[in-house]
């Protein structure tokens, strides 16, 4: 069996448990499966989380500018791999079939606290985790409780659900060494003291912790000290609130630090309020460390008879409980005992046997589900206004479908033309209601309020369906369980019913859709239940909440089809709105192509500016007009400038990078490097002068903490040419590397306590694309993807 594995996601520090997790389900996998083939695709960042020296393993490290989804399916493609491993849920380009995935889904806090998330990182998580828990081939989680939680939650279909959890790390764990000198005098300073070891996430619950450590510092005046490790962003602003406590923040820590801190530790304060498993209970088993933690979620289960607990939202419960560890010793040691008992439970080996299994159920052939017998009911919505001359041959279309378990209904906004006698003519044929409302989407939302269909559709009072569109899409939904859109071809026709045209339909990705709507709106069907999870039409939007509505169906992991076949018939004549308010309609398509997809493609400015010269010219185009492709010109413009934080992050261009490098170039390199907004590598994190295809420029600037805090920091590649590198932090030069050109080399960095930090390359090679660059990264822990952006 070929397997491929997607560590795309996964950062190390900033992912928490889940990196060490994979790392020792997918050793003790590729180890003791030596039989099948394993393809891993990684970043600069987490290729070395897989150990690539068994000969069944084959490690790529692909770039981050983008063309990371394109490799990877270009290499599953030709290596003909049977099943794609994901480290976790993501939103991607890749046409490997959903079925033939295993996906990691640690848990779904996000459904239990959405509150805990930013609004884009809410939702590019539900539509991640809702692909993967409709159309995966298996899922796994961490706990019975994560499991439990996925299989209730409304939106899984996915049925194969099973458990992977991790296992003591001890086995696995090359790094024996005690930490330095500094580090132990430094905790003997310290003192007694709690441990913590959480990111600043908010389900990690640090408010409510430090309050409960207060309150035990006010009613037992103990000396116990408060340690907490972890990435560090926002802990300055948090510690101001508690100045006069003895709290200490020692960032990311290796190993050998970590197991230090476990084992001098009065006790880990785990009082999160959301696990999916908890790996600091294991770490605290396996390094002797009593542990007392929430009594909600997954950490009862996982800790077992080995805990003492309480409620995480309780903050006088957690300052008794912090008593009650700090001055019984017993305790103490009776919990200790209890934890490595408890450590008998977990095994990588046991995991991996389960992932394996996985594998085989999803890379074996799979029959087509039965189909119900049950016609489906299809729910149509007409919304009307006054369109009295077109609205029968709408309300014919509808009633002359050769299928028939048709509901439709029709909203009209309180018309004063012929629109009330039409639908007074056909009696009961039809729910129609004639009133006053607040535009055409409103009509929509208010008619599907009223619907109960399996399927659902609108068609405008203008627009036609031809006699076999709604049959054929119940056919289609039928023989293709996963769809939850579907949408095929149309015309274009006039008044007269004559057909002018055809819509400029095509096959479905996210990227054409993007380009531009695919979709022909009175073409399209889709389920119910992907409806009830994208929400109502935005009745903020006048004339593009379909193409926003098709855009938030992908995001929620929605499968979109195209059906090649002709549906439907779309009105064009010039009192309609898609011809009459042209820039409206512009304006509408880029605040949803940025609220959806983050971008606006270059096609839309060139339609727009195209509309200013050309349909609805000014003094000012039509002057401009003499000048050749001025219209694109000024698109061109247009889109740098709307585009611009996207563009920055996610340039690729090599023509703009030769212009703007050649800029440079004449400024001299000296005011280049000052002026860091010309240079279009990220330079807008804690680390310039890296391009996101793994190069690094002759001179190369990380801030800190985020360098600092890190241990036994490396940097593998090659240089471009020969080459010295000169290490300074702050002012002072700490080492100098000779470097021979294309050797591979690891370098590993000295400790470091300030910064910022330079790295300096004495000579580099002109690219292509005219960039100076000195050094190609194969991996390195020196920065994280985060710093990039940051």
């Amino acid at each position: 069996m070929k397997i491929a594995i997607d560590l795309r996601q996964i950062q190390m520090g900033t992912s928490g448990g889940i990196a060490p997790l994979h790392r020792g389900v997918l050793d003790a996998a590729i180890r003791r499966f030596h039989n099948h083939d394993f393809v891993v695709f990684g970043t600069i960042f987490n290729g070395s989380l897989i150990d690539p020296t068994p000969p069944n393993v084959e490690v790529m490290t692909l770039p981050l500018d983008g063309g990371f989804w394109e490799i990877m399916q270009q290499v599953l493609n030709d290596k003909q791999v049977d099943v794609l491993f994901r480290t976790y849920p993501v939103l991607d380009t890749l046409t490997f079939p959903m079925d033939k995935q295993v996906v990691f889904i640690p848990d779904i806090q996000h459904e239990h606290f959405p509150e805990f998330f930013s609004r884009s990182a809410l939702l590019s998580r539900r539509g991640a985790f809702s692909r993967t828990l409709r159309s995966a081939g298996a899922i796994g989680t961490i706990s019975e409780f994560a499991r439990r939680t996925i299989l209730e939650f409304e939106q899984t279909q996915c049925t194969d659900v099973f458990l992977m959890p991790p296992a003591p790390q001890v086995t696995m764990d090359a790094d024996f060494a005690s930490p330095s000198r500094e580090f132990r005098d430094r905790l003997t300073a310290i003192g007694r003291f709690f441990f913590y070891p959480a990111n600043l996430w908010k389900h990690k619950n640090h408010l409510r912790i430090l309050e409960a450590f207060k309150l035990f510092k006010q009613t037992t005046g103990s000396d116990v000290a408060m340690v907490f490790t972890g990435h560090g962003e926002g802990w300055a602003k948090l510690s101001e609130l508690y100045s006069r406590l003895p709290l200490h923040h020692l960032g990311f820590v290796s190993r050998a630090e970590l197991r230090y801190l476990f084992q001098h530790s009065l006790a880990l304060t785990f009082f999160s309020l959301y696990e999916g498993f908890g790996m600091p209970l294991l770490e605290a088993f396996e390094f002797n460390c009593p542990v007392i933690c929430s009594n909600t979620t997954s950490l009862p289960e996982v800790g077992g008879n080995a805990v003492v607990t309480c409620d995480p939202t309780d903050v006088a419960a957690m300052a008794q409980l912090m008593n009650k560890i700090s001055i019984s010793s017993e305790l103490r040691q009776s919990l200790i005992e209890a934890g490595n008992n408890r450590l008998a439970a977990f095994s990588w080996e046991s995991s991996a046997q389960s992932l394996m299994e996985a594998f085989e159920r999803v890379a074996a052939p799979r029959c087509r589900p039965a189909h119900s017998n049950r016609e489906p009911l299809v729910s149509i919505v007409t919304p009307s206004f006054n369109q009295g001359r077109f609205l029968r041959r709408t309300i014919e279309s509808v009633l002359g479908q050769t299928y028939k378990n048709i509901e439709y209904i029709v909203m009209d906004g309180g018309s004063t033309d012929e629109t009330v006698e039409i639908l007074r003519s056909y009696g009961k044929r039809f729910v129609w209601i004639s009133e006053p409302d607040k535009g055409q989407t409103n009509a929509i939302n208010k008619g599907f309020a009223l619907s109960r269909g399996d399927i659902r559709a609108y068609l405008n009072s203008d627009d036609t369906l031809l006699p076999n569109a709604v049959e054929r899409a119940v056919e289609y939904f039928s023989s293709h369980p996963r769809c939850d859109m579907v949408y095929g071809d149309a015309n274009y026709i006039d008044t007269e019913d004559q057909i002018i045209g055809t819509y400029n339909t095509a096959d479905y990705s996210f990227a054409r859709l993007m380009f531009d709507c695919c979709v022909c709106q009175p073409a399209a069907f889709w389920r119910t239940d992907i409806a009830e999870r994208v929400g109502p039409f935005d009745e903020h939007l006048n004339y593009a909440m379909d193409y926003d509505y098709w855009l938030r169906i992908d995001r929620v992991g929605g499968h979109i089809h195209h059906l090649r076949e002709t549906l439907s018939n779309s009105r064009l004549y010039p009192e309609t709105k898609t011809l009459s308010r042209r820039g409206e309609i512009f304006a509408e398509i880029f605040d949803v192509c940025l609220r959806q997809g983050g971008y606006i493609d270059f096609s839309y400015f060139i339609g727009y500016w195209h509309h200013l010269f050309w349909e609805n010219p000014s003094p000012l185009t039509k002057y401009l007009r003499k000048l050749p492709k001025a219209h694109v010109l000024c698109a061109q413009a247009h889109h740098k400038w709307k585009n611009r934080d996207h563009y920055i992050q996610h340039l690729s261009s090599p023509n703009v990078r030769r212009a703007v490098l050649h800029l440079r170039s004449l400024l001299g390199r000296r005011l280049a490097s000052r002026q860091r907004g010309l240079n279009l590598a990220p330079a807008s994190g804690r680390v310039r002068g890296f391009w996101p295809d793994s190069w690094l420029e002759p001179l190369v600037e990380l801030d800190t903490p985020n360098v600092a805090i890190k241990s036994e920091l490396f940097l593998a590649g090659h240089a471009a040419c020969e080459c010295k590198l000169r290490i300074t932090v702050g002012d002072k030069p700490v080492k100098t590397v000779h470097l021979r050109s294309k050797q591979e080399v690891r370098i590993v960095f000295p400790s470091l306590k300030t910064g910022p930090v330079r790295l300096s390359f004495s000579s580099s090679i002109v690219d292509g694309a005219n960039r100076q660059l000195s050094f190609f990264v194969s991996q390195t822990n020196l920065f994280e993807e985060a710093d990039m952006h940051s």
